[in-house]
């Protein structure tokens, strides 16, 4: 399982987890949300400001985030 936290504005600090191609984000009060939020981040065309705009953590830092 891999760990993203998000920087945009938008999504600040929203964490991810993905494995293949299943991604989920957690949601406060909902928990971890099927979601494919990071096809955004991961597109490198021109006018996407998103591109590359998360960082990897790793599992405790994702847990520490979010709890």
């Amino acid at each position: 399982m891999t760990y993203f936290k998000l920087l945009d504005p938008k999504h600040k600090n929203t964490i991810v987890r993905a494995e293949g191609s299943s991604q989920q984000k957690f949601c406060k009060g909902k928990g971890w949300v099927d979601s494919g939020i990071m096809m955004q981040y991961f597109a490198p065309y021109d006018d996407n400001d998103l591109y590359n705009m998360y960082e990897e953590i790793t599992e405790q830092e994702a847990m520490d985030l979010i709890n």
